[in-house]
């Protein structure tokens, strides 16, 4: 009965199980030592699979962090990328705000790189990203968020400030981004166009924070480039309205609605 109690336990797994040798035979003693033995072995087996099972687990997870760590950031300079800003936005504007707290969007563009691709080569140009990106750092506090969206465009999401503190933000943006960089042997000028979405918590969503933010850089460059400029609605509805004009000047020639006059000048 004990030799059957020791196997059933074995059965559900507790290796370590064992039973007291047989006052009465030799032979039930020989049975129980190749229970114990082969208790032994499957205990081995066991411990051998459960590493094998804990390793294979941290593979994946680390793969798993790999691959996540691909899919939100930007390879070259290791900000954050466009996905991963807009999904750190979202968790900014979900958290409890005070009053006169506000959630600052920025949205950075340098003016010139082009040229300096042109002149030095991309590999210069791709320093002076990397350089930027380390500027932009140390214009933000540790928690806040730095993120390059594509090409020489860049945002931050300042976390919990006010008006005046945000404000701050831009102009140690443009100030860091103005100072002249070493790239590629040479020594490279850019300047900062920057456009700033201010926010109260909860009254917009993500995209719509980004959109505002790049609508006044775009503004910020159209008044002189190396400049900071607020997102204001109506710079929204000016967007859509040149938008809208270009469409209908476009179907107006494609429908030859345009006529020519000639006019003599005396």
């Amino acid at each position: 009965m004990q030799l059957v109690e020791l196997v059933m336990e074995l059965a559900e797994g507790r290796f370590a199980a064992r039973m007291e040798r047989s006052p009465f035979s030799d032979d039930i003693d020989a049975v129980i030592t190749g229970v114990h033995m082969l208790a032994e072995e499957l205990g081995a087996l066991y411990d051998e699979l459960e590493t094998r099972v804990a390793d294979r687990t941290e593979e994946l997870a680390s793969a798993h962090r790999q691959l996540e760590h691909k899919v939100l950031h930007d390879p070259l300079t290791g900000l954050v990328n466009r996905v991963g800003l807009l999904d750190q936005i979202g968790r900014v504007i979900a958290k409890p705000w005070r009053p006169a707290e506000r959630v600052v969007v920025l949205v950075i563009d340098l003016d010139g790189f082009k040229a300096i691709n042109d002149s030095f080569g991309h590999a210069a140009g791709d320093e002076l990203l990397v350089e930027v990106g380390r500027r932009l750092r140390r214009a933000v506090r540790e928690d806040d968020t730095v993120a390059r969206l594509g090409g020489d465009e860049f945002a931050l999401v300042v976390d919990g400030a006010s008006v005046m503190e945000g404000l701050a933000v831009a102009d140690r943006v443009v100030a860091e981004i103005n100072a002249p960089v070493e790239a590629g042997g040479q020594t490279c000028w850019v300047t900062a166009s920057v456009g700033v979405r201010l926010s109260t918590a909860h009254d917009t969503s993500a995209d719509v924070l980004l959109r505002d933010a790049d609508t006044a850089m775009y503004g910020a460059k159209a008044v002189g480039r190396s400049g900071v400029r607020i997102y204001e609605a109506t710079m929204r509805t000016k967007a859509l309205l040149q938008i809208r004009q270009g469409d209908e000047l476009r179907g107006a020639l494609a429908r030859g609605e345009f006529l020519l006059h000639y006019q003599p000048i005396i």
